[in-house]
């Protein structure tokens, strides 16, 4: 069916844009390898921090459009296969807004070793749910202030993000649970992605001189 063959095709072509490495091409250009810098996270923010401002902000750029274009060759090869056809666009963003997060956190190009996926995030909310999109930045920026902890307060964005998608989505008559539903399990990985690797440090840390 040619409708199962558009949503197919829009998770792996989300999938493969999102494994695009940015962080690693862009420290790379500078002389860096990203794995052997700072965090070894391949994210904007690792990039910013121990790479350098300006390849920081292009991959900061390139991951939001990374998100972005997921959507948009969603939609497209949605219109292209079944035009006018509600439930097939629906389930390409879905399936689309998920495939890119997973491509950015298990990217293809560097043996699956990727970054949080908060940018292409931040570009899939862009496509169809700005308001919360930028609720999300002012969001996150009080609780890094309030919390003083990063990666706490991107977590519970991602989360607040994810839940104010699933109200907008399933409370509206014009709602599509299927978009809700793959931007829930995206917010799903990204915290996920936050939450396990600091539980798994904090059960094998030992204690060592101060």
């Amino acid at each position: 069916m040619p409708e199962a063959a558009a949503v197919t095709a829009a998770f792996l072509a989300a999938y493969i844009l999102g494994s695009v490495p940015s962080a690693w091409l862009f420290a790379k250009l500078a002389g860096s390898d990203i794995f052997r810098t700072g965090s070894g996270n391949m994210g904007a923010m690792n990039t910013l921090r121990h790479v350098g401002m300006v390849p920081g902000l292009l991959t900061l750029a390139a991951d939001v459009l990374k998100g972005v274009l997921a959507l948009q060759v969603a939609a497209w090869l949605a219109a292209a296969s079944a035009p006018g056809v509600t439930a097939v666009r629906d389930l390409a963003l879905g399936a689309a807004a998920f495939a890119a997060g997973l491509g950015h956190v298990f990217p293809a190009f560097t043996r699956f070793r990727g970054g949080k996926a908060l940018a292409v995030a931040f570009g899939v909310l862009l496509f169809g749910h700005a308001a919360i999109a930028l609720g999300g930045l002012v969001l996150i920026g009080l609780l890094t202030v309030l919390l003083r902890n990063v990666n706490l307060a991107s977590w519970l964005t991602v989360a607040a993000a994810g839940l104010a998608v699933l109200a907008q989505e399933l409370l509206q008559p014009d709602g599509s649970p299927a978009q809700a539903a793959g931007i829930a399990l995206l917010a799903l990985l990204i915290v996920l992605k936050h939450v396990l690797p600091a539980t798994a440090s904090g059960r094998t840390a030992r204690p060592g001189p101060r």
